[in-house]
């Protein structure tokens, strides 16, 4: 018989938006890895591993999203919440990319400490666009694999 897989917990934490001088935006998402079994166990934060995800959207796919917008022409209350709502959209949706992907390669049994994902209108993982508001916030989230 084969060995027991052992099942594992991901924690993401904050995300953070880095600066970006091309044509894309950039979020890190940092998350914890733990084998489940160890969870509330006096070895749990022994066993965890830390990691991150780096993606990276350009800004022709978050423009065919309608989630990028250059900074506000106004002073226009609307218009800046607007956007703050259209950036933590994207946040969302492309923490969601970054949670398959992280998924995928735990099944597979490459995920490596710092993971990177570039998203653009050529990536094959794309469809259409995610719903954001049924996306989860990303500090906090937990899933087992």
């Amino acid at each position: 018989m084969g060995e027991a897989v052992t099942k594992k917990t991901i924690v993401f934490k904050e995300p953070t938006q880095l600066p970006s001088s091309e044509r894309s935006i950039v979020w890190v998402f940092p998350f914890d890895v733990v084998d489940t079994d160890l969870l509330g166990q006096p070895e749990q934060w022994s066993h965890t591993s830390l990691h991150s995800i780096t993606i990276t959207v350009t800004i022709e796919l978050a423009s065919s999203w309608r989630l990028f917008h250059p900074l506000p022409s106004t002073n226009d209350e609307r218009e800046i919440q607007k956007i703050y709502s259209d950036h933590q959209d994207l946040m969302k949706i492309l923490f969601w990319y970054g949670k398959r992907n992280i998924e995928n390669k735990l099944k597979a049994g490459t995920l490596q400490p710092k993971e990177q994902l570039l998203l653009s209108t050529d990536s094959p993982e794309i469809s259409d666009r995610l719903d954001p508001s049924r996306v989860p916030e990303p500090n906090g989230f937990t899933f087992e694999v």
